[in-house]
């Protein structure tokens, strides 16, 4: 057996368990069949007592993290929060796992983003 043969079987096996791993990765974090709600639904959800955010156009009641979670977030809440989300937790593989067990339901029309963040409250 020539080096050539033998690296492109190293190759081959490389390939088929990167398209493994990513393959189970996108299995666990894969959102389930959910309730759909309108933008509307999800604003009127605003308070520290019941709290829900839109991330990527999937909603998540957030009000259990609220009390220990940065006093910042409460501006988001009501709102599509994926800018604000994706800055402070960088679109963290561990943060979206933690995350799934709050998924309530999804937006029913994905909606245009608007670009808010945290900081447009002390403007």
């Amino acid at each position: 057996m020539n080096i050539i043969m033998i690296l492109t079987n190293y190759i081959k096996i490389d390939y088929l368990i990167i398209k493994y791993i990513h393959k189970y990765i996108n299995n666990i974090i894969k959102m389930p069949k959910c309730t759909k709600y309108t933008i509307e639904e999800v604003k009127s959800h605003n308070i520290i007592t019941d709290g829900w955010i839109i991330i990527n156009n999937y909603v998540y009641d957030i009000t259990p993290l609220l009390n220990h979670h940065n006093p910042s977030i409460i501006s988001v809440l009501g709102k599509d929060a994926t800018d604000t989300f994706k800055l402070f937790h960088n679109n963290s593989f561990k943060i979206k796992l933690k995350l799934k067990k709050y998924l309530i339901g999804k937006i029913k029309k994905p909606h245009k983003r608007t670009h808010f963040s945290i900081f447009n409250c002390f403007t």
